[in-house]
C-alpha cells in the first residue's frame, strides 16, 4: 500500500521553468521540477562544487521565480542534496498563492 508522506499536493511542471537559487553570494540557475505549498524539487542547470554548495547551504537560501510576469523571492532551506538535484523547504507562507497561480497557468 503505497502512502503518500508529503505534507501537501505537490505541482509538477508540464514545461521547463527556470528561476535561480540564491546560495551565499551565488547566484545558480535551476530547473523547477515540482513545486508545492511546503517546497520544491530543483534540478541544478550549474553545477558548483559540493563542499561549497554545502557549505553555503547551512543557512537559509533564496528561490527566485518568475510568477505571472514577476519576480518572487521566498526564503527556503535545503534539506536534501542529491547530484544535480537539491530540495528545498519554504519558510514563507506566500507559497500556497504561488503554487495556486502555477497550478492555474499549467
Amino acid at each position: 500500500m503505497d502512502v503518500e508522506r508529503r505534507r501537501s499536493v505537490r505541482v509538477p511542471f508540464s514545461k521547463p521553468e527556470a528561476a535561480v537559487l540564491q546560495v551565499g553570494n551565488r547566484e545558480i540557475l535551476v530547473r523547477i521540477v515540482n513545486i508545492s505549498a511546503n517546497g520544491a524539487l530543483l534540478v541544478m542547470l550549474e553545477l558548483p562544487s559540493v563542499s561549497t554548495f554545502s557549505q553555503d547551504c547551512a543557512g537559509s537560501v533564496v528561490l527566485s521565480m518568475n510568477v505571472n510576469h514577476s519576480v518572487v523571492d521566498t526564503k527556503a532551506r535545503v534539506v536534501r542534496t542529491a547530484p544535480g538535484f537539491v530540495v528545498v523547504e519554504f519558510g514563507d507562507a506566500i507559497m500556497e498563492t504561488i503554487v495556486g497561480t502555477f497550478s492555474e497557468s499549467g
